[in-house]
Protein backbone atom coordinates (compact mmCIF):
# COMPACT_ATOMS: atom_id res chain seq x y z
CA UNK A 1 0.00 0.00 0.00
CA UNK A 2 2.73 2.46 -0.56
CA UNK A 3 4.30 1.52 3.09
CA UNK A 4 8.12 0.92 3.77
CA UNK A 5 8.14 -2.81 4.94
CA UNK A 6 9.97 -3.30 8.06
CA UNK A 7 10.14 -6.43 10.78
CA UNK A 8 9.15 -5.64 14.24
CA UNK A 9 11.59 -5.95 17.12
CA UNK A 10 9.16 -6.33 19.52
CA UNK A 11 7.40 -7.80 21.81
CA UNK A 12 10.14 -10.78 21.98
CA UNK A 13 7.12 -13.15 22.35
CA UNK A 14 6.67 -12.94 18.59
CA UNK A 15 9.42 -15.21 17.99
CA UNK A 16 7.35 -17.93 20.25
CA UNK A 17 4.28 -17.65 18.03
CA UNK A 18 7.16 -19.14 14.68
CA UNK A 19 7.83 -22.02 16.97
CA UNK A 20 4.35 -22.62 18.32
CA UNK A 21 3.05 -22.61 14.66
CA UNK A 22 5.44 -24.88 14.11
CA UNK A 23 4.95 -27.63 16.89
CA UNK A 24 0.98 -27.66 15.96
CA UNK A 25 1.55 -28.59 11.94
CA UNK A 26 3.86 -31.52 13.35
CA UNK A 27 0.88 -32.41 16.04
CA UNK A 28 -1.45 -32.55 13.06
CA UNK A 29 0.67 -35.08 11.62
CA UNK A 30 0.88 -37.17 14.59
CA UNK A 31 -2.73 -37.21 15.98
CA UNK A 32 -3.81 -39.05 12.16
CA UNK A 33 -6.72 -41.35 12.96
CA UNK A 34 -4.93 -44.07 10.84
CA UNK A 35 -1.59 -43.07 10.75
CA UNK A 36 -0.10 -44.11 7.39
CA UNK A 37 3.35 -45.38 6.00
CA UNK A 38 5.50 -42.47 5.21
CA UNK A 39 4.92 -41.25 1.54
CA UNK A 40 6.18 -38.38 -0.28
CA UNK A 41 3.36 -36.23 1.03
CA UNK A 42 3.65 -36.70 4.60
CA UNK A 43 8.07 -36.35 3.94
CA UNK A 44 7.61 -33.27 2.30
CA UNK A 45 4.76 -31.72 5.21
CA UNK A 46 7.85 -32.55 8.04
CA UNK A 47 10.59 -30.87 5.88
CA UNK A 48 8.52 -27.81 5.08
CA UNK A 49 7.50 -27.48 8.31
CA UNK A 50 10.82 -27.81 9.57
CA UNK A 51 12.41 -25.66 6.64
CA UNK A 52 10.01 -22.29 6.78
CA UNK A 53 9.40 -22.92 10.55
CA UNK A 54 12.66 -22.85 11.36
CA UNK A 55 14.30 -21.26 8.44
CA UNK A 56 11.91 -17.95 9.61
CA UNK A 57 12.69 -18.33 13.17
CA UNK A 58 16.63 -18.45 12.64
CA UNK A 59 15.90 -15.40 10.13
CA UNK A 60 14.27 -13.12 13.04
CA UNK A 61 16.79 -14.37 15.90
CA UNK A 62 19.46 -13.06 13.41
CA UNK A 63 18.19 -9.67 12.09
CA UNK A 64 15.39 -8.22 15.25
CA UNK A 65 15.40 -10.70 18.19
CA UNK A 66 18.78 -10.99 19.46
CA UNK A 67 18.08 -10.50 23.14
CA UNK A 68 18.85 -14.54 24.55
CA UNK A 69 19.45 -15.52 20.71
CA UNK A 70 21.72 -18.88 22.67
CA UNK A 71 18.68 -19.57 24.89
CA UNK A 72 16.15 -19.57 22.08
CA UNK A 73 17.50 -21.55 20.21
CA UNK A 74 18.32 -24.16 23.20
CA UNK A 75 14.46 -24.27 23.72
CA UNK A 76 14.22 -24.58 19.72
CA UNK A 77 16.38 -27.10 19.88
CA UNK A 78 14.65 -29.25 22.60
CA UNK A 79 10.95 -28.97 21.45
CA UNK A 80 12.29 -29.97 17.91
CA UNK A 81 13.88 -33.29 19.45
CA UNK A 82 11.09 -33.41 21.35
CA UNK A 83 8.55 -33.64 18.68
CA UNK A 84 10.94 -36.12 16.56
CA UNK A 85 11.14 -38.50 19.96
CA UNK A 86 7.11 -38.47 19.68
CA UNK A 87 7.39 -39.31 16.15
CA UNK A 88 9.79 -42.03 16.90
CA UNK A 89 7.78 -43.46 20.26
CA UNK A 90 4.07 -43.18 18.63
CA UNK A 91 4.29 -43.86 15.06
CA UNK A 92 8.26 -45.33 14.57
CA UNK A 93 8.62 -42.67 11.72
CA UNK A 94 12.37 -43.01 10.02
CA UNK A 95 12.21 -39.84 7.53
CA UNK A 96 10.08 -37.41 9.94
CA UNK A 97 12.12 -38.27 12.83
CA UNK A 98 15.28 -37.84 11.10
CA UNK A 99 14.10 -34.61 9.69
CA UNK A 100 12.83 -33.03 13.44
CA UNK A 101 15.87 -35.00 14.96
CA UNK A 102 18.51 -33.16 12.67
CA UNK A 103 16.86 -29.13 12.81
CA UNK A 104 16.80 -30.04 16.64
CA UNK A 105 20.56 -30.71 16.46
CA UNK A 106 21.16 -27.88 13.73
CA UNK A 107 19.35 -25.17 16.80
CA UNK A 108 21.69 -26.84 19.34
CA UNK A 109 24.63 -25.79 16.73
CA UNK A 110 23.86 -22.67 16.29
CA UNK A 111 23.16 -21.75 19.93
CA UNK A 112 26.86 -23.28 20.16
CA UNK A 113 28.42 -21.38 17.34
CA UNK A 114 27.13 -17.96 19.07
CA UNK A 115 27.87 -18.74 22.60
CA UNK A 116 31.27 -19.53 21.96
CA UNK A 117 33.96 -18.59 19.61
CA UNK A 118 36.64 -20.23 17.44
CA UNK A 119 38.10 -22.87 18.15
CA UNK A 120 37.17 -23.64 21.65
CA UNK A 121 33.56 -24.06 19.54
CA UNK A 122 34.98 -26.48 17.55
CA UNK A 123 35.46 -28.57 20.62
CA UNK A 124 31.76 -28.07 21.35
CA UNK A 125 30.29 -29.07 18.27
CA UNK A 126 32.42 -32.12 18.19
CA UNK A 127 31.03 -33.16 21.57
CA UNK A 128 27.77 -32.53 20.12
CA UNK A 129 28.44 -35.32 17.37
CA UNK A 130 28.39 -37.85 20.64
CA UNK A 131 24.87 -36.66 21.91
CA UNK A 132 23.30 -37.10 18.48
CA UNK A 133 24.83 -40.26 17.51
CA UNK A 134 23.60 -41.91 20.89
CA UNK A 135 20.23 -40.44 19.93
CA UNK A 136 20.82 -42.15 16.40
CA UNK A 137 20.77 -45.21 18.19
CA UNK A 138 18.14 -44.84 19.86
CA UNK A 139 16.26 -43.78 16.94
CA UNK A 140 17.84 -46.74 14.93
CA UNK A 141 18.84 -44.33 11.74
CA UNK A 142 21.39 -45.44 9.60
CA UNK A 143 20.95 -41.73 7.91
CA UNK A 144 21.31 -39.29 11.18
CA UNK A 145 24.33 -41.87 11.81
CA UNK A 146 25.74 -40.99 8.45
CA UNK A 147 25.18 -37.07 8.34
CA UNK A 148 26.91 -37.35 11.66
CA UNK A 149 29.87 -38.21 10.50
CA UNK A 150 29.47 -35.90 7.17
CA UNK A 151 29.24 -33.54 9.96
CA UNK A 152 31.85 -33.86 11.88
CA UNK A 153 34.38 -34.44 9.27
CA UNK A 154 32.65 -30.91 8.37
CA UNK A 155 33.74 -29.36 11.76
CA UNK A 156 37.43 -30.98 11.50
CA UNK A 157 38.03 -29.58 8.29
CA UNK A 158 36.27 -26.14 9.46
CA UNK A 159 38.64 -26.23 12.57
CA UNK A 160 41.84 -26.76 10.15
CA UNK A 161 40.72 -23.66 7.89
CA UNK A 162 39.63 -21.27 10.71
CA UNK A 163 42.45 -21.99 13.08
CA UNK A 164 46.22 -20.78 12.47
CA UNK A 165 48.67 -23.08 13.97
CA UNK A 166 48.01 -26.57 16.49
CA UNK A 167 46.28 -25.67 19.78
CA UNK A 168 45.65 -29.29 20.59
CA UNK A 169 42.23 -29.85 19.73
CA UNK A 170 42.88 -32.28 17.11
CA UNK A 171 43.60 -34.59 20.14
CA UNK A 172 39.90 -33.72 21.08
CA UNK A 173 38.77 -34.38 17.75
CA UNK A 174 40.80 -37.68 18.08
CA UNK A 175 39.19 -38.97 21.32
CA UNK A 176 35.60 -37.99 19.50
CA UNK A 177 36.10 -40.05 17.18
CA UNK A 178 37.32 -43.21 19.39
CA UNK A 179 34.58 -42.73 21.37
CA UNK A 180 31.79 -42.48 18.29
CA UNK A 181 33.44 -45.71 16.86
CA UNK A 182 33.43 -47.50 20.40
CA UNK A 183 29.68 -46.45 20.77
CA UNK A 184 28.57 -47.71 17.33
CA UNK A 185 30.19 -50.66 18.12
CA UNK A 186 28.70 -51.41 21.14
CA UNK A 187 25.21 -50.72 19.69
CA UNK A 188 25.32 -52.05 16.60
CA UNK A 189 22.49 -54.40 16.80
CA UNK A 190 20.01 -52.01 17.40
CA UNK A 191 21.64 -49.89 13.95
CA UNK A 192 20.43 -51.04 10.38
CA UNK A 193 24.12 -50.92 9.47
CA UNK A 194 24.69 -54.29 8.70
CA UNK A 195 28.66 -53.25 8.01
CA UNK A 196 31.57 -51.63 9.82
CA UNK A 197 31.97 -48.89 7.31
CA UNK A 198 31.10 -45.91 9.75
CA UNK A 199 33.50 -47.45 12.73
CA UNK A 200 35.92 -47.53 10.01
CA UNK A 201 35.46 -44.12 9.05
CA UNK A 202 35.82 -43.02 12.94
CA UNK A 203 38.84 -45.01 13.32
CA UNK A 204 40.32 -43.63 10.32
CA UNK A 205 39.74 -40.12 11.74
CA UNK A 206 41.68 -41.11 14.75
CA UNK A 207 44.41 -42.44 13.06
CA UNK A 208 44.67 -39.05 10.97
CA UNK A 209 44.33 -37.05 13.81
CA UNK A 210 46.60 -38.02 16.97
CA UNK A 211 49.42 -37.85 15.04
CA UNK A 212 48.90 -34.32 13.15
CA UNK A 213 48.41 -32.80 16.97
CA UNK A 214 51.08 -34.32 18.15
CA UNK A 215 53.14 -33.25 15.24
CA UNK A 216 53.11 -30.00 16.14
CA UNK A 217 52.49 -30.33 19.97
CA UNK A 218 55.20 -32.14 20.63
CA UNK A 219 58.50 -29.90 20.98
CA UNK A 220 60.60 -30.34 17.64
CA UNK A 221 61.91 -33.54 17.14
CA UNK A 222 60.10 -35.29 19.64
CA UNK A 223 57.04 -36.04 17.33
CA UNK A 224 58.16 -39.59 16.67
CA UNK A 225 58.74 -40.61 20.17
CA UNK A 226 55.14 -39.85 20.81
CA UNK A 227 53.83 -41.35 18.06
CA UNK A 228 55.47 -44.57 19.43
CA UNK A 229 53.36 -43.61 22.46
CA UNK A 230 50.16 -43.78 20.33
CA UNK A 231 50.99 -47.30 18.53
CA UNK A 232 51.31 -48.59 22.26
CA UNK A 233 48.02 -47.24 23.51
CA UNK A 234 46.64 -48.52 20.23
CA UNK A 235 48.09 -52.22 21.56
CA UNK A 236 46.67 -51.92 24.69
CA UNK A 237 42.66 -50.91 23.05
CA UNK A 238 43.47 -54.06 20.65
CA UNK A 239 44.12 -56.34 23.62
CA UNK A 240 41.20 -54.36 26.12
CA UNK A 241 38.66 -55.00 24.00
CA UNK A 242 39.97 -57.80 21.95
CA UNK A 243 39.36 -56.22 18.51
CA UNK A 244 42.28 -56.30 15.53
CA UNK A 245 41.40 -53.09 14.09
CA UNK A 246 43.22 -51.41 16.92
CA UNK A 247 46.24 -53.66 16.71
CA UNK A 248 46.20 -52.70 12.96
CA UNK A 249 46.12 -49.20 13.73
CA UNK A 250 49.64 -49.42 16.20
CA UNK A 251 51.30 -51.42 13.28
CA UNK A 252 50.49 -48.75 10.77
CA UNK A 253 51.28 -46.05 13.09
CA UNK A 254 54.59 -47.80 13.87
CA UNK A 255 54.60 -47.81 9.77
CA UNK A 256 54.31 -44.22 9.37
CA UNK A 257 56.71 -43.61 12.39
CA UNK A 258 59.50 -45.55 10.66
CA UNK A 259 59.11 -43.63 7.35
CA UNK A 260 59.06 -40.27 9.43
CA UNK A 261 62.39 -41.52 11.26
CA UNK A 262 64.12 -42.58 8.26
CA UNK A 263 62.99 -40.17 5.95
CA UNK A 264 62.09 -36.44 7.94
CA UNK A 265 64.56 -37.23 11.12
CA UNK A 266 67.44 -38.48 9.01
CA UNK A 267 67.57 -34.77 7.28
CA UNK A 268 66.43 -32.73 10.50
CA UNK A 269 66.62 -34.07 13.40
CA UNK A 270 69.66 -33.58 15.47
CA UNK A 271 72.27 -36.14 16.11
CA UNK A 272 71.09 -36.73 19.87
CA UNK A 273 67.47 -37.11 19.07
CA UNK A 274 68.21 -39.37 15.57
CA UNK A 275 70.13 -42.02 18.00
CA UNK A 276 67.42 -41.67 20.63
CA UNK A 277 64.35 -42.01 17.89
CA UNK A 278 66.37 -45.22 16.43
CA UNK A 279 66.84 -47.11 19.76
CA UNK A 280 63.27 -46.70 21.21
CA UNK A 281 61.56 -46.80 17.64
CA UNK A 282 64.16 -50.33 17.64
CA UNK A 283 63.19 -51.51 20.76
CA UNK A 284 59.65 -50.79 20.45
CA UNK A 285 59.82 -53.01 17.07
CA UNK A 286 61.26 -55.94 18.41
CA UNK A 287 58.87 -56.29 21.53
CA UNK A 288 56.32 -56.14 19.30
CA UNK A 289 57.17 -58.36 16.67
CA UNK A 290 58.35 -60.74 19.49
CA UNK A 291 55.07 -60.41 21.27
CA UNK A 292 53.11 -61.33 18.07
CA UNK A 293 55.46 -64.24 16.89
CA UNK A 294 54.59 -65.81 20.53
CA UNK A 295 51.23 -65.13 20.47
CA UNK A 296 50.56 -66.11 17.33
CA UNK A 297 52.47 -69.33 17.97
CA UNK A 298 50.04 -70.23 20.86
CA UNK A 299 47.07 -69.70 18.83
CA UNK A 300 48.41 -72.15 16.60
CA UNK A 301 49.52 -74.46 19.52
CA UNK A 302 45.48 -74.27 20.64
CA UNK A 303 43.85 -74.66 17.39
CA UNK A 304 46.35 -78.13 17.06
CA UNK A 305 44.96 -78.99 20.39
CA UNK A 306 41.72 -78.77 19.76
Amino acid sequence: MGHEIQIVASPGINIWFVLLYAGLFATALLKREKPQVEDIGIIMSSGLNMAGGYGLFLFLTLTSFQDNFVASHIVTSVVFLTIAILFWTWEKSRFSTFLYSMFGYMALSVALLKAFSPPPVFVWLSLQSILVLSTAIWFRSRFIVVANFVIFLAIVIGYLVVTEGESGMSIGFGVVALLSARILNWQQDRLELKTEMMRNAYLAAAFCAFPYALFYLMPEGTASLSWVGIALFYYLMGALVKKQKYRWMGHLTLGLTVLYVMIIGIIQLEETLRILSFLVLGCVLIVVSIFFTRLRSRKRAEKKTE
